[in-house]
Formats: C-alpha cells, structure tokens, sequence
C-alpha cells in the first residue's frame, strides 16, 4: 500500500530514495523542537545571572590572592614558601576549571550527564548495529533487506517513538515517576533485542516470506518507544 502510494508524482522521489522520508521527517521534527525551545522555553541561566556568578568568581580570586599575601608577610618564609605554592596550586586549578567549567558541577549533574550520554550512544550503536546485521546476504543466512526495505522500518520505527512522546510518556511520568520511566524503557529494550539471534532463524524468505518480517516490525517499534521513555529522562535530570 504504502509503495503505491509513493508511486504518485513528486512522492516517487521518497520510493526512489528510501532514506530520504524518515530523515526529512526527523528534520522537521528537529526544527520544530527549536523553534519551540526558542521561543517558549525560558533561559534557566539568564544573561544577568551568568554575568553575576562571573563576578562573584573573580571577587573570590581577588579575595583569596590578599589572603595568600597577608599570610606570607605575616607569617615566615617557611610558611610565605608554602603559601606561595598553595597560591600557584589555587590559581592552576582556577584557571582549568575556566577552560573546563564542567569540573565544577556537583556530582550530581555529572552523573546525570553521564547517563545522558550512555543512554544516547546505546540508542545509535543498537540502530546502527541492527540496521548492519539486517543487510547481511540470505546466501550468508541473513535477512538480505534491501535499503528501501530498511527506511521503511525506520519509518515504523518512528511510529513508535511519536506514540510514546504524545500518549504515554507524559502520563506515566506524573503517575509513576522518572525512574520508574527509564526503568521501563531500558526493560523493554533489552527484552526485544536480546532475542535477536532467535529472529535469525526467519531468515529465509522461501520458507517464511513475509512472515519474517513480522519480529523485525515489532522489535524496532517497540525499541524506539521504549527509547522514548530513556532519553527525555536523562534530559529532565541533567536540568533539574
């Protein structure tokens, strides 16, 4: 049905490009998403706020140089040396944090910013990894999906995905919470893609047809949707 449809003027260029529909799709939804952080989303550390805190650094640089000076006159040289070297050590580690702010996150945050990109990187090796093993030869007991074929489960895919962002997301966060969410998505990721050496065994299209692609359709589906409980949580915590 859908091959059809996209044989029909300007849209056969989508049947000639199999790639081209879900990354014009995500495309739109990328620029969407500024468009509304732009204008919607209010600055959680506006311009006064960050020209303050800069201020209020430099006010304790200032501060902590006087005090390192009195100690050296008041005290001896022994004492002057040593103040002179926890200065050095003081002003080396004001300036790496200058260059690297992030060391001065609560630990916290940084765990948050951790997962973050833990949760991001399993999300594109596990698509990546999938979309390489499903163009394996049949003559190699593989799926042999052509590229046409594999944008057209990403499409599914992203089926999923905008299901879990407008439907269940919102209200399972309210209900249940952001750890139970994550919980959930990652369950759920394991529990569709850990079967996948199962999957192989429906390589064969003269035997199964398209009965084959029937565990590929509901693993991809459900792998994004449940990636759509991971990454906004990890998002959420990096900004509370």
């Amino acid at each position: 049905t859908v091959a059809c449809f996209l044989d029909h003027g300007v849209l056969r260029v989508f049947r000639s490009n199999p790639y081209l529909l879900p990354n014009a799709v995500f495309s739109a939804f990328a620029c969407m998403v500024w468009l509304l952080v732009f204008f919607f989303l209010p600055e959680s550390l506006p311009y006064e706020a960050r020209q303050a805190r800069r201020a209020a650094v430099e006010a304790a640089k200032e501060l902590k140089l006087e005090e390192d000076r009195a100690a050296m006159a008041e005290e001896g040289t022994a004492e002057a040396d040593g103040a002179r070297v926890k200065a050095t050590s003081y002003f080396s580690y004001a300036s790496l944090t200058f260059q690297l702010p992030f060391l001065t996150y609560p630990s916290s945050v940084l765990r948050a910013m951790a997962a973050y990109a833990l949760c991001v990187g399993y999300v594109i090796s596990t698509v990546q990894n999938i979309v390489l093993l499903y163009q394996i030869p049949v003559s190699q007991h593989g799926f042999g999906l052509s590229p046409g074929t594999l944008g057209m489960l990403q499409n599914c895919a992203a089926v999923g995905l905008l299901v879990t962002q407008l439907c269940f997301y919102p209200r399972l966060v309210q209900m249940k919470g952001y750890r139970w969410c994550i919980w959930v998505g990652l369950s759920g990721v394991l529990i569709v893609t850990v079967p996948m050496p199962l999957y192989g065994l429906l390589y064969d299209p003269k035997k199964f047809a398209e009965v084959r692609m029937v565990p590929l359709v509901l693993m991809m589906v459900t792998q994004q949707a449940a990636f759509g409980f991971c990454t906004p949580t990890t998002m959420v915590w990096i900004n509370r």
